[in-house]
């Protein structure tokens, strides 16, 4: 569809890259394309086999200068695997250690304008197993809860869960458990 003419880095730092492409239309039109590169990242749907709930945490989100309820999830560090990642970020956010992950798939939040991709991964946890051992230690997570599938929908309906991906995952799971 486009053809890439030129492409340059427009700006950098330790998290994003943006490049700016002179590129040529399929009719010969040129114009220039701007998107930017991050790290890629991992979500983690925790779900409760004790109690059928999902967590959820709120958490403020600079951008939008909103609280956001979300599930946990963050960046990819350099040397690790997205597994590895989704665990640390479920810690950090939570303080639950969990072991068992199922990749459900990769998915790319902002295909028009970046180069990145989330991971998806459901973990299911037993609350009498599962050991809470750390503190939060990120400074923009708010609160935790677990939460029915039906109540995070109706969370969805009502605008108090406004994260895409959130939304994507919390119905991908109401569909794998089995909720109509």
């Amino acid at each position: 569809m486009f053809k890439k003419i030129s492409s340059k880095t427009v700006y950098k730092n330790k998290r994003m890259i943006v490049f700016e492409d002179k590129i040529e239309y399929k009719n010969g039109e040129k114009g220039t394309y701007t998107y930017f590169k991050r790290r890629n990242g991992v979500l983690v749907l925790v779900w409760s086999l004790d109690t059928r709930k999902v967590l959820l945490i709120q958490q403020y989100r600079y951008p939008i200068q909103k609280v956001q309820w979300t599930i946990p999830g963050g960046a990819i560090d350099d040397d690790e695997l997205p597994e590895m990642a989704a665990k640390r970020e479920v810690f950090e956010e939570t303080g639950l250690e969990i072991s068992k992950l199922e990749k459900i798939g990769v998915f790319f939040p902002m295909s028009s304008c970046a180069l990145e991709s989330e991971t998806l991964f459901l973990s299911f946890v037993k609350f009498g197993l599962s050991s809470k051992k750390g503190q939060l230690y990120d400074e923009e997570i708010m609160k935790t809860k677990f939460i029915t599938i039906n109540k995070a929908i109706e969370m969805m309906d009502r605008g108090e869960i406004s994260d895409a991906m959130t939304s994507l995952a919390i119905q991908m799971l109401d569909r794998r458990m089995g909720n109509k």
